[in-house]
């Protein structure tokens, strides 16, 4: 009896030990939401392995089970889910392991003025500066400063602008926006509106495209600068000011003499530039040489006879 009651006692000693200890807690179980990217593995069968990016409606792209809501569910349900569905299927007992995916890739759509447009498979993370130059980059005739994204967010469609324009000329990363599953970029032409008309003395007349940040000399030199009539200290800008038309004679050849180019103005959407001719040219001054040394030449001949 002795031997039982010491025994009874160094049990009820160390159990009395061990309760003492506090009892960790156990991991909160992952619960799936909207955006969530699961990896699929289906063990010696790697054909139903997935990648899978959760919608905002809770789908997923995967066999049987692509018209359920699994948002709330725990990855543990989505393995037993996939497991009774897969045993109709094959011959053997699936193994099926869903785990949180951490390289993968999106699927988007580019439309509009890029070089090659279409759905697209771009990486996770990626930015939109990124997307467009996965698509081959925008077109010459694109309006960057205007770039649209369609999404669909939890509570309903999402429209988004963007202005890559912007980004290019500041460089603020914050500007650009990150893609996601299932969106759809838009990037439009840019109508005469946009532009900017260049006439006169210049290498090629027309409408410009306005690229951020431009200053009149620089548009003047995207349309191949001036010709040799023409002269940079009589440029007529014209832009419109509410609704009223100003003209503004500009001497740029002054403001380059005198190293004050942030002087300059930036050039807006609409405007006109005008670069004018010399009143004396080259042409003028070497035709009026000519006849003038022809005139004494033939004068001398005269009274040499």
């Amino acid at each position: 009896m002795r031997g039982i009651t010491r025994l009874s006692l160094f049990i009820t000693f160390y159990l009395g030990v061990l309760m003492s200890f506090p009892v960790s807690a156990q991991p909160e179980e992952r619960i799936i939401s909207a955006g969530d990217a699961l990896q699929i593995t289906v063990v010696n069968q790697p054909s139903f392995d997935r990648t899978v990016v959760v919608s905002a409606e809770g789908r997923i792209p995967y066999p049987f089970i692509s018209d359920q809501n699994i948002i709330g569910w725990r990855l543990a349900d989505l393995e037993d889910r996939i497991t009774r569905q897969l045993a109709t299927v094959l011959q053997t007992a699936p193994y099926v392991i869903v785990s949180e995916a951490q390289y993968y890739t999106i699927r988007i759509s580019i439309l509009g003025q890029i070089a090659r447009p279409g759905f697209l498979e771009v990486p996770h993370g990626i930015d939109l500066q990124g997307a467009l130059w996965m698509a081959g980059g925008p077109t010459e005739s694109s309006d960057l400063t205007n770039v649209q994204i369609q999404r669909i967010g939890p509570n309903g469609p999402v429209h988004l602008s963007v202005n890559v324009e912007k980004f290019l000329y500041e460089g603020r990363v914050t500007d650009l926006v990150r893609m996601q599953e299932g969106d759809l970029i838009i990037v439009k032409g840019a109508p005469d509106a946009d532009k900017v008309k260049l006439f006169g003395a210049v290498q090629s007349s027309g409408s410009y495209v306005r690229p951020y940040g431009a200053t009149v000399l620089d548009m003047i030199y995207l349309a191949g600068g001036t010709t040799q009539e023409g002269t940079l200290s009589d440029v007529r800008w014209l832009r419109r000011v509410g609704d009223r038309v100003i003209e503004e004679k500009l001497d740029l050849a002054a403001l380059l003499r005198a190293g004050r180019t942030d002087e300059i103005p930036l050039v807006g959407r609409g405007d006109v530039i005008i670069v004018q001719r010399r009143v004396i040219t080259y042409e003028m001054v070497r035709d009026t040489l000519a006849l003038i040394i022809q005139f004494f030449t033939v004068r001398a001949l005269v009274r040499a006879l």
